[in-house]
């Protein structure tokens, strides 16, 4: 009898209360063919054929399998102007992130926010990423031939490394004739971004 009453007290409750109701914490094994949950869910495991998200998902921790999550982000930046008369491709300083793939079959994200610049109208500034020493932008992704005047250094790429091993991913930039000057500038904030994204 005592059990009843206190069932019916919940009952109660919960209707006097609804708010009661928002949060759901389950451990074991629940097994359902159609299940409608308001407010926030606690599962210790759980095994879906199909989900279906109508406002937000929210996952912490580890998350096997779920494709384009940002799993590591290292963001570069710098007010400095860069500049170089090389005629070869070299490192812009600070533009540049060193990382470690969680799993080989993830891939980068890489962007580059700059501008470049060009100190003689007959020369030609290009800006570039590289992965350790293998320029990824086959000479540039970038040419300024703007004088005077900037060019946007806007970039945005994705490598797919397929290891896990360490890797350093560096801006780099150069000019086409050594008597000119290429500048990398900021304007007010240049910035370089590496981010892992499961796959």
């Amino acid at each position: 009898m005592r059990h009843r009453i206190l069932f019916i007290q919940v009952i109660i409750l919960l209707l006097i209360c609804p708010n009661l109701k928002a949060a759901l914490s389950v451990s074991g094994i629940v097994t359902t063919s159609s299940t409608i949950v308001n407010g926030d869910v606690a599962l210790s495991s759980v095994t879906v054929a199909t989900v279906t998200v109508t406002q937000t998902l929210s996952a912490l921790g580890a998350t096997i399998g779920m494709k384009g999550r940002t799993l590591q982000t290292i963001i570069s930046s710098t007010t400095a102007q860069s500049n170089t008369t090389s005629t070869s491709l070299i490192g812009i300083p600070g533009m540049s992130a060193t990382l470690t793939l969680a799993d080989p079959a993830n891939y980068l994200r890489i962007s580059l926010m700059g501008l470049l610049e060009v100190s003689e109208p007959t020369a030609m500034a290009n800006v570039s990423i590289a992965r350790d020493s293998t320029d990824l932008g086959q000479g540039g992704f970038i040419t300024a031939y703007s004088y005077p005047g900037e060019t946007s250094a806007g970039i945005r790429i994705v490598d797919f490394p397929g290891d896990t091993n360490s890797h350093t991913y560096q801006a780099t930039f150069d000019v086409s004739v050594s008597t000119a000057t290429a500048s990398f500038t900021s304007n007010p904030v240049a910035y370089f971004i590496v981010e892992e994204v499961s796959h």
